[in-house]
């Protein structure tokens, strides 16, 4: 018979005091998991969810490609850097813990080309921190905590992404002439008021401005007042500043202006985009597409427009006229256009243009005063007054013909190095549609970087 009160062997209590402190280890949580073992070959180390917390200490010679995304790297300094990456190509350090940016630290990798530190909590970025990068040409700093970018100074750049972070400014080294190889710029989903000044930018081809809370499309605009940056750099811009920077975005072709505050479309910024091939400025504030703020696109080859959920109430045909050139495409939906003033629509299917989402389109008619909602397809144009006399369609290819001809001589006078003042730089607010709130109010930097 047993008698739970005896002496248990000595092996038996070993037994259960190793039982007892497995238990506490568990549950204290203080047991750290062993980092995965890197994977390597000859020029490329893999180190992806390896739970690392700094750089790894033993990295053979003739390593180019260097992955250390989502680790628990949290503070980078030269000390901790390993000082045999001089044949490095490509870095990784995306999904990390860094929150700064010492000045050196990339000290030892001068022949990097390609570095990605999105997904992080950077806020600071020293002055000097790429200094070294004299190769560095895709920079991506998406997903962090950026306030101010002062001072962009990485002229050998290609591509650079800084989408999604608290951008207010993104401001260039003025006094700066050298040419910028800057093909490719993301600035979306920041809280930018004003639209970026790149002076010296000739090569840029891509720019995304998408996500914003741009309200004028100059740099030195404070429209609306409400909206003041806290940044001495706001003070330094003038107008004529203003304007030789939209001069250098001859070779544009890709701009994203969706999802801002625009109210209006200023003649002299579009009057040197010669290489546009797609604008896109849905849900924005717009309110009248008139000929004369959208004539500067005439040179320009536009194959895709997206203008919905705007307060469009309708389009000119003069304006119309100037893009039907080369246009392709074209999105509308989400306007509050009138059933009764649709000849901007004959004279997009006269050209061969193709509404997207013409099904999906909506406009209004007064019927026994109500205004009904009805599908532009179905448009209830008899409701609507005519004019005496045939139709206006031949009238309207006529017009476009003259238009042709008079806008052919608009293209070369384009080339001419002068540009004309703000013709016709006022708001057309009608208030068919109240527009969003502003997203994002001005609040004082926590920190300028100077990159």
């Amino acid at each position: 018979m047993l008698h739970f009160g005896h002496r248990l062997p000595e092996r038996g209590w070993l037994l259960l005091w190793l039982l007892l402190a497995v238990l506490k280890a568990q549950s204290s949580g203080e047991v750290r998991p062993k980092p995965l073992p890197c994977q390597q070959s000859p020029t490329r180390v893999s180190c992806k969810g390896a739970g690392l917390h700094e750089f790894p200490k033993e990295l053979g010679q003739g390593v180019q490609h260097l992955e250390l995304s989502n680790n628990f790297i949290q503070n980078l300094s030269e000390s901790r850097v390993p000082c045999n990456l001089t044949t490095l190509r490509r870095l990784d350090l995306s999904g990390n813990r860094m929150t700064r940016l010492p000045a050196g630290i990339f000290r030892s990798a001068p022949e990097l080309g390609e570095l990605n530190l999105s997904n992080n909590y950077i806020m600071v970025i020293e002055e000097g921190a790429f200094e070294a990068l004299r190769d560095l040409r895709v920079l991506n700093l998406a997903l962090n905590s950026l306030h101010c970018i002062s001072s962009f100074t990485l002229t050998q750049l290609r591509v650079l992404n800084l989408s999604h972070n608290a951008l207010e400014l993104f401001d260039v080294e003025q006094e700066d002439e050298q040419h910028y190889l800057l093909q490719v710029l993301d600035l979306s989903h920041n809280h930018l008021l004003f639209f970026p000044e790149l002076p010296h930018a000739h090569s840029l081809t891509h720019l995304n401005l998408s996500n914003n809370a741009i309200a004028s499309l100059l740099p030195s605009s404070h429209h609306p007042a409400e909206f003041v940056l806290p940044y001495a750099g706001v003070a330094r811009h003038d107008n004529n500043r203003s304007w030789s920077s939209m001069a250098h975005l001859t070779n544009v072709a890709d701009l994203d202006l969706s999802n801002n505050h625009l109210h209006q479309f200023p003649f002299a910024f579009f009057h040197r985009l010669t290489s546009l091939h797609s604008l896109n400025v849905s849900m924005n504030c717009l309110q009248d597409v008139t000929k004369e703020s959208l004539t500067g696109l005439f040179c320009s080859p536009l194959e895709s427009l997206d203008i919905r959920s705007n307060n469009l109430v309708a389009l000119e045909k003069p304006a119309l006229a100037s893009w039907s050139r080369s246009l392709q495409l074209v999105s509308v939906a989400g306007n509050p256009f009138d059933c009764c003033g649709l000849a901007w629509l004959d004279a997009l299917q006269a050209a061969g243009v193709s509404v997207r989402d013409l099904s999906e389109t909506l406009c209004s008619y007064q019927d026994k005063a109500k205004n009904l909602l009805v599908e532009i397809t179905s448009s209830p144009r008899w409701l609507c007054p005519h004019p005496k006399g045939n139709s206006s369609l031949p009238v309207l290819v006529v017009v476009i013909s003259l238009l042709f001809l008079s806008y052919g001589a608009c293209c070369l006078l384009k080339k001419g190095p002068k540009l004309p003042g703000c013709l016709g730089c006022r708001s057309n607010r009608v208030d068919v549609v109240p527009c969003p709130p502003g997203k994002a109010a001005a609040r004082p930097a926590d920190s300028v970087t100077k990159v």
